[in-house]
C-alpha cells in the first residue's frame, strides 16, 4: 500500500468510499450534506490537505487535514480494509505535515458511543487526551488534543527511535573526515517521521553517532515528508528493540567492518523486504469459504497433517481448533450436516489460496461465547489453525483479520480469543491483529494456561 495527495482524478473513488461508511460521519446522511463533502475534497486536494492509501487502482482510505486550523477533519477506511494498518498510515502522513509546536485537534464520537471504540483506541495510541465536549453536525462530539511538543530541533539524539541496528565502520570514518562538532551548518538535517506515535529516525544514523562520539547531543532534525514503505520502517523498529537499540546512543558499540556490515545489515535488510512483498502477495490470495461439499477431500487431508503429539488449546485433545466438532463425527459429510445446523450460532470457514484453491487454514466464530462447548474459562468467539505445511506464511494473521471482519459484519463489537500462554506465533497473531491482553488463567479440567485477549472489530 502507498500513501499519496490525492487528486481530483481520485474524487470519484474517495467519494464512493465515503459513500458506503456515510452514515459513521454526522453530516454526511443526505444527499445534500454528501454533495458539499465533495466540494470540501476537492478544496482541500487544491491545497495538498487531502491524502488516500491505495493499493493499485484501489483507494483503501482516505483522510482531509488543516494546516491552518492544525487539525485532522476527517478519516475514514473503508470495511474491507480495516485492521490493515491504514489508519495508522494515514495519521503517520497526516502529523508529519501539521505544525508539532502547537496543538493539534480532532473531533471524534464520546466515549459512550459504539462508534467511537476504535477511532479514540487509535488516537490515544498517537498521545492524544480528552478535551471539551462539542456538538457537530447537531450530534454529540469530542475534543481529542495531541499537546504541542518541543520544536524538532530542540529534540536531543537520545529522543529518537533508530530504524537501523548496525553502522558500517568505512561510512563511519567517512563523516568523520568532514565533521565538525563546533560547526553543525554544513551538516545536513537527520530525518524523522512519526511512526505508531515514536520519532524514529528514517536516515542519518551514521551521523548521528559520529556526532555522539565527538561528544554532541543534539544535531540538526528535519521532519521526513517522503512516501515511505511504513511497513517495512515497522519491521526494522521492531527489531532494533528486540536487539537492544533504543536511541542511536545504542549504535556507539555496534559499529562493524565493512565484510560484516554487508552481510549482517544489508543481507538482513534485503531478506526482510522479499519477506514483506512475499506475505503481502500471500495476504492477498486468500479469501475465506464456507466448508461444503465440494471440498471433502481436502478437508480430510487438511486433518491428516495434524498430528496427534501436536500442541493441545483444548480440553479435548483430539480437537483440531478452527474444525470445531468434527472430532465427534465419522465422516465430514456428517460433520458438513452439524455445520448447517447450527447456522445463525457458530460460523465456519475455510482459508483457501486463490491461485491454486488449496485449503491453508480453518476457523470458527461463535456468535456468542456461550455456544463454546470448550471449559467455561477459555469461552473464545474465534478458534482457527493453519496447515501445518503452510505455516510462518504470513497465513494466520491474515485469517484472522479476514475472519475478524466477518464478526464485525455480524453485529460482534468485542470479540474475546484465546491462545496457550507458550505459543507465541499464536499470541503475536493476535496482538498483530489489535489484541488486547485481559489475563493468563489455568483450566483445572485441561491443565493448560491460556492468555485471554480482547479485539474490538469496529
Amino acid at each position: 500500500m502507498t500513501v499519496e495527495y490525492g487528486k481530483p482524478v481520485d474524487l470519484d473513488k474517495w467519494m464512493y468510499l465515503v459513500q458506503g461508511v456515510r452514515y459513521n460521519f454526522p453530516g454526511l446522511e443526505t444527499e445534500k450534506g454528501l454533495n458539499e463533502h465533495r466540494d470540501t475534497v476537492l478544496e482541500f486536494m487544491g491545497r495538498e490537505e487531502a491524502v488516500c492509501v491505495r493499493e493499485d487502482e484501489e483507494i483503501m482510505g482516505v483522510l482531509l487535514f488543516s494546516k491552518k486550523h492544525n487539525m485532522i477533519c476527517c478519516l475514514a477506511v473503508a470495511p474491507e480494509h480495516r485492521r490493515k494498518g491504514v489508519a495508522s498510515v494515514l495519521l503517520d502522513k497526516a502529523l508529519s505535515e501539521l505544525d508539532r509546536s502547537r496543538d493539534i485537534t480532532v473531533t471524534t464520537f464520546r466515549e459512550d458511543d459504539e462508534k467511537g471504540k476504535a477511532p479514540r483506541a487509535l488516537y490515544k495510541k498517537y498521545g492524544f487526551e480528552e478535551g471539551e465536549f462539542v456538538t457537530e453536525f447537531g450530534y454529540p462530539s469530542q475534543v481529542f488534543i495531541l499537546h504541542r511538543t518541543l520544536d524538532i530541533n530542540t529534540l536531543k539524539l537520545k529522543d529518537l527511535q533508530p530504524s537501523q541496528f548496525f553502522i558500517s565502520e568505512d561510512k563511519l570514518k567517512a563523516v568523520r573526515s568532514w565533521f565538525d562538532p563546533s560547526d553543525l551548518s554544513v551538516f545536513e538535517p537527520i530525518p524523522v517521521k512519526l511512526l505508531d506515535g515514536t520519532l524514529v529516525m528514517t536516515d542519518g544514523h551514521t551521523r548521528a553517532v559520529a556526532a555522539l562520539q565527538s561528544g554532541v547531543d543534539s544535531v540538526p532534525l528535519a521532519w521526513d515528508t517522503d512516501d515511505l514503505d511504513l511497513d517495512m520502517y515497522r519491521r526494522c523498529v521492531e527489531e532494533c528493540r528486540n536487539r537492544g537499540v533504543f536511541s542511536p546512543q545504542d549504535l556507539v558499540s555496534r559499529i562493524l567492518s565493512a565484510e560484516d556490515y554487508s552481510e549482517k545489515w544489508d543481507k538482513w535488510c534485503d531478506e526482510m523486504q522479499a519477506d514483506i512483498v512475499r506475505k503481502r502477495e500471500l495476504m492477498s490470495d486468500i479469501r475465506l469459504v464456507r466448508p461444503s461439499e465440494e471440498y471433502i477431500k481436502q478437508i480430510e487431508e487438511y486433518r491428516s497433517e495434524f498430528p496427534s503429539e501436536r500442541m493441545r488449546v483444548t480440553y479435548d485433545p483430539d480437537r483440531i481448533p478452527g474444525m470445531d466438532h468434527l472430532e465427534k463425527y465419522s465422516s465430514v459429510s456428517e460433520w458438513l450436516e452439524f455445520c448447517r445446523s447450527m447456522e445463525g450460532k457458530i460460523s465456519w470457514f475455510m482459508s483457501v489460496r486463490n491461485s491454486d484453491g488449496k485449503i491453508v487454514g480453518f476457523c470458527c466464530l461463535r456468535h456468542k461465547l456461550e455456544y463454546d462447548d470448550d471449559d467455561p474459562d477459555f469461552a473464545s468467539h474465534i478458534g482457527y489453525s493453519i496447515r501445518p505445511s503452510e505455516r510462518r506464511k504470513g497465513y494466520a494473521k491474515e485469517q484472522l483479520r479476514l475472519v475478524l471482519h466477518e464478526a464485525h459484519e455480524m453485529g460482534i463489537d468485542t470479540v474475546r480469543i484465546i491462545c496457550r500462554d507458550i505459543n507465541e506465533g499464536s499470541n503475536r497473531t493476535i496482538t498483530a491483529n489489535g489484541g488486547v491482553f485481559v489475563d493468563s488463567i489455568y483450566g483445572e479440567e485441561s491443565g493448560l494456561t491460556l492468555n485471554r485477549y480482547d479485539i474490538t472489530t469496529i
